[in-house]
């Protein structure tokens, strides 16, 4: 009966149906409902009442409803909820309530939902909870109180929620939390409260939570971060500290944290990493320090992080990097440093990285690169140099990266591309070129790349093509010449390449009919 546009239910609708098990009324226009409409509807199990025009819950509403599982009241337009609404539901596991216009609720509205596993009243008008509307729901797994108004929490509020899981209380305007109120969640595996109001927190609000693996501070005005924030929640695996004007931590400050796999710490003020900042993790697989204003990191930083294999510094300040930075992350296999100011880089800046496999470079400052500054990165693979002012490499740059495949140059200023432009790589796969200045390519420019498959010339100022551009190439199975200023060309430029299967020539000047034919001939739509 779901999306049916109905407006009203008479009293004995469902009078004849003793054996009805399910039921849904999703998406119409129901205002209300009738007084114990399913009082002979006792077999019910699931009700979907979602996306309605409901106004109020009645205590006779679902009397009766003893094998009920499901109870589904979101998305309608509820702002009253009468008291015992939900008495004698004992089966009831899931409660949504989600997306009305609750203000309030009565203290003992859910006493009676001994069996409940689920609890939804997100976005809704709440401003505060009574301190004991939880009690009893000992079973419950998951609590959402995200969206709402709430501005504090009470310290006796979760005490009964002893097995919960899964707690949301992101995007209201909580300002206090008392401490200890979350001391009898000891089950308690994720936590969300960002976007409120907290300004400071410290360990004693999180005492007991000791089995919490997701913790996210985010969208908080919280300006310090004390060394025992974290003493409370040992068993963190994966923090998340965003969007909050914190501009420093004290040394060792996550040192309590011996599960600790991941670490982002996005949009901040921080500006300089300190010595010993993230020393000892030494599970920590992953770091990133994003989009903030971060400009010196500390020889030391990162002491002691023997399982650590990606670092980001992506979107920041910083002019230059220090090879002791990196003194002891042998493992670290991806390494993002792009959209910073870097102008210069040693040549032994990356020689304590052995085992770097992905480095990101894009959008800085480099004119130019020394010939032996990948020289001890053996095993790197990708490389991404792109958005920068490079106008020529050095010709044995790759002279040790035996095994790069993937090489994105685009956005850069290169003009002719001839024999030696592109620096040798064996095994290179995929080379972009995109949205340089190319103005042309000189036979046998690609002689040395017998693997590469997938070539991106796009966005430049190529006015035509040759056969002898392309010798070599065997391989390629990919051409992106788009954009370009080619005016004429020989639909037949391409027939040396055995494994061309797709080119793509939008966007430039030539005859239709001859751009017709590329299209035929290797079927671009």
């Amino acid at each position: 009966m779901a999306s049916n546009k109905i407006t009203e239910l008479s009293q004995d609708v469902f009078k004849t149906l003793s054996k009805l098990a399910s039921l849904n009324l999703e998406n119409n226009l129901l205002s209300s409902l009738p007084p114990n409409l399913f009082k002979t509807n006792l077999q019910l199990t699931k009700l979907v009442l979602t996306s309605n025009e409901l106004d109020k819950i009645s205590a006779t509403h679902f009397q009766g409803l003893k094998k009920l599982e499901t109870l589904s009241l979101s998305k309608n337009k509820i702002s009253s909820i009468e008291p015992h609404s939900f008495d004698g539901l004992e089966s009831l596991k899931e409660l949504f309530l989600n997306e009305n216009k609750l203000e309030e609720l009565d203290p003992f509205a859910f006493r009676h939902l001994r069996s409940l596993n689920i609890l939804d009243l997100s976005n809704n008008k709440l401003r505060a909870l009574s301190p004991r509307i939880f009690d009893t729901l000992n079973s419950l797994h998951e609590l959402h109180l995200s969206d709402n108004k709430l501005e504090k929490l009470e310290e006796n509020i979760f005490d009964d929620l002893r097995n919960l899981t899964e707690l949301h209380l992101e995007n209201n305007d909580i300002e206090h939390i008392a401490d200890g109120t979350f001391k009898n969640l000891n089950h308690l595996n994720s936590l969300y409260f960002y976007g409120n109001r907290l300004k400071d927190i410290n360990g004693k609000i999180f005492k007991g939570l000791n089995s919490i693996t997701y913790f996210y501070i985010e969208k908080n005005p919280i300006k310090s971060i004390t060394c025992d924030s974290f003493n409370e929640v040992p068993s963190v695996e994966y923090l998340h500290i965003n969007e909050i004007p914190v501009e420093e931590f004290s040394a060792d400050c996550f040192s309590s944290l011996k599960n600790l796999r991941m670490i982002k710490i996005d949009k901040t003020k921080l500006k300089v990493v300190k010595k010993a900042t993230f020393s000892g993790l030494k599970t920590l697989t992953s770091l990133f320090l994003t989009e903030g204003q971060l400009e010196n990191i500390e020889t030391g930083a990162f002491n002691d992080l023997p399982t650590l294999e990606r670092l980001s510094f992506y979107k920041n300040r910083l002019s230059k990097i220090d090879r002791e930075i990196f003194r002891g992350l042998e493992k670290v296999d991806t390494l993002i440093l792009s959209n910073n100011k870097i102008t210069a880089i040693d040549s032994t800046t990356f020689e304590l990285l052995p085992s770097l496999k992905f480095l990101y470079l894009y959008s800085n400052n480099l004119r130019e690169l020394n010939n032996d500054v990948f020289h001890k990165l053996p095993q790197l693979t990708h490389l991404v140099l792109s958005d920068n002012g490079i106008e020529a490499l050095p010709s044995d740059i790759f002279q040790f990266s035996k095994s790069l495949i993937y090489f994105d140059l685009s956005r850069n200023k290169l003009k002719i591309v001839e024999q030696g432009t592109i620096p040798t790589a064996p095994k290179l796969m995929t080379l972009s070129l995109h949205a340089n200045e190319i103005q042309a390519i000189k036979p046998g420019a690609f002689d040395n790349f017998k693997w590469l498959t997938v070539l991106n010339l796009s966005n430049n100022t190529l006015k035509y093509v040759t056969s002898e551009m392309f010798t070599g190439l065997n391989q390629l199975a990919s051409i992106d010449l788009q954009n370009n200023k080619i005016s004429d060309m020989d639909p037949n430029v391409f027939d040396n390449l055995p494994a061309l299967r797709k080119v793509l020539m939008e966007g430039n000047k030539l005859n239709p009919t001859v751009l017709d034919i590329i299209k035929k001939k290797y079927n671009v739509p």
